[in-house]
């Protein structure tokens, strides 16, 4: 749970429209609980697990990175389709945001004898709550819990 937002430089989705998006490792976990971002390895035919893709949610052209863990080799390919891709990674982003909603109320203020006055305008901010950390963090963390 306290990992769930962390980092890496290597695990994003992109497309010509929205631009690139950092996927935490809580979201890999989850898309490839799901069978989302799975693919399976050209080499030993075993699972691989993609970290990155990119193209174009209007041509469908795209490609993946991902990692085999039975040959230990990086895999480039193609989903049939890339909303295959894009789809799931962007729900669940939405669904676990980062960031923290603060409402703020402008152009009210107190008045001795008339209480609030003006105008209440409701502004929402979005501010990130959770820092992720760099992977050499996470596995000297990751480390030291195995340790005890």
């Amino acid at each position: 749970k306290n990992l769930f937002f962390c980092t890496l430089s290597q695990a994003f989705i992109g497309d010509s429209i929205t631009g690139l998006e950092v996927l935490p490792i809580g979201i890999l976990l989850k898309l490839w609980e799901k069978g989302h971002f799975i693919h399976t390895c050209p080499d030993c035919g075993g699972t691989v697990y993609i970290l990155s893709a990119s193209g174009s949610i209007l041509s469908g052209s795209h490609k993946f990175r991902a990692i085999c863990p039975n040959c230990k080799k990086e895999v480039v390919g193609r989903k049939p389709s890339f909303s295959q891709l894009n789809f799931p990674s962007h729900e669940l982003s939405n669904k676990y945001r980062n960031v923290e909603v603060i409402e703020r109320f402008k152009n009210q203020h107190f008045e001795i004898g008339r209480g609030l006055v003006g105008k209440k305008d409701k502004q929402i901010v979005l501010k990130k709550m959770v820092k992720g950390v760099s992977l050499r963090e996470l596995i000297e963390y990751l480390k030291k819990e195995e340790d005890g």
